[in-house]
């Protein structure tokens, strides 16, 4: 989509000098204005953040935690442009928010630990970069709740406290082909003690032993590569080869070669409303059928993105209340999706035209972050864009 300029107006701003130059004339110099913000989003996170094409960072929603980086922490229902000093390429958004730019620079900015305060205080901080040696030439972020989670063009993963100094750790976990992580836990594509597959690791479910969105009841690999890391790696038996991986607060999946999702976890039983079954092993979610490139999970739905660019959703109606979601139903999008994603409970798309596209549960007023069911798709309206 093309962004209108008011009538009149140039990029170039033209200012006169009311003091006399040398000659004793009237001077008369140009300021070139930046360019306006583009339109058009090359990367969403549904936790509430977009960036442009041209590189600017845009996000909205929650914001205890100075998380949408204005420099307050008043929820907000538009999005506020992050003030960064370089162009960014993707952008992650949880508790906290970061951002990579196209030559692997780490950019946070919000506080974990002021959450836990009721009420937060102390300053917000804004984005800062993050001057870690381990975290140089970065090619993919995500977070967990109180974790950044990166890996490099060289597939090795590193995990940091995003709310302290200390030094980033490493999973034993190499040749990282897929990544992604939710709160609760992180899943990742790769070899690890020899073996190859998907590895997970993260926190229990609702008890303790409690472990299905992991794959299974927890072991700790031998030897360990990394000196601290300090969660135990689960191994999802998964047959084929794992073309994206998604994770929700407590089911976990992988879209495999054939285009075919796998889900475990909790796992919808198929009736509106009803607590999900608790599945250690992965199981095909058959109704998605076999032509998908990338999935999305929230809690008991799960979402597909065909090659033709559809979103296809499957799970309780009660939380993505498509009419009669007993089936995979089309999610009404007005073109074809390049990306998907979840956070917490609501879901985006990016489509190829630019726009972003969300539903779900989600933020719609600035004051006491009051939540509402979208169930159909809302456009996400960038400031000067229309």
């Amino acid at each position: 989509m093309t962004a209108r300029r008011p009538v009149g107006l140039s990029h170039s701003l033209v200012l006169l000098a009311l003091g006399s130059s040398c000659s004793g004339r009237s001077g008369i110099q140009t300021q070139t204005a930046p360019p306006p913000p583009s339109c058009r989003m090359q990367s969403v996170s549904a936790g509430g953040c977009a960036v442009g094409t041209d590189g600017v960072v845009w996000c909205w929603g929650w914001n205890v935690s100075g998380r949408v980086g204005d420099g307050t922490r008043t929820s907000r229902a538009s999005p506020v442009r992050v003030s960064l000093p370089i162009a960014m390429k993707t952008v992650g958004s949880l508790a906290i928010s970061c951002a990579l730019s196209g030559v692997g620079d780490l950019w946070c900015w919000g506080s974990i630990s002021e959450i836990f305060e009721n009420p937060p205080t102390g300053a917000v901080e804004g984005p800062r970069r993050v001057n870690l040696p381990e975290f140089a030439g970065m090619i993919a972020v995500d977070l967990r709740r109180y974790d950044v989670v990166t890996m490099t063009a060289q597939g090795q993963l590193w995990v940091w406290d995003g709310d302290s100094s200390e030094t980033p750790t490493r999973p034993p976990i190499d040749s990282v082909t897929a990544l992604s992580a939710t709160a609760r836990h992180a899943c990742a594509a790769g070899i690890s003690g020899g073996s190859s597959g998907v590895f997970c690791w993260g926190e229990h479910g609702r008890s303790y032993d409690e472990y299905y969105h992991l794959g299974g009841t927890p072991r700790r690999p031998a030897p360990r590569e990394s000196g601290n890391f300090d969660y135990d790696l689960v191994r999802v038996p998964l047959a084929g080869t794992v073309r994206s991986l998604a994770v929700g607060d407590l089911t976990s999946c992988a879209v495999l070669a054939d285009g075919g999702i796998w889900c475990w976890g909790e796992l919808w039983k198929g009736e509106p409303g009803a607590r999900s079954a608790s599945q250690s092993a992965p199981v095909p979610v058959a109704a998605l059928g076999n032509d998908n490139i990338e999935a999305a999970v929230i809690s008991d739905v799960v979402c597909g993105r065909r090659i033709d660019g559809t979103v296809w959703c499957w799970g309780d109606p009660k939380l993505i209340p498509f009419e009669g979601a007993l089936d995979a139903r089309l999610v009404p999008l007005p073109g074809p999706a390049r990306q998907i994603d979840a956070g917490g409970i609501a879901l985006c798309a990016l489509l190829d035209d630019g726009s972003v596209w969300c539903w779900g549960q989600e933020f719609e007023t600035e004051a006491g972050g009051v939540r509402t069911i979208a169930a159909t798709p809302r456009r996400i309206n960038f400031p000067g864009c229309q």
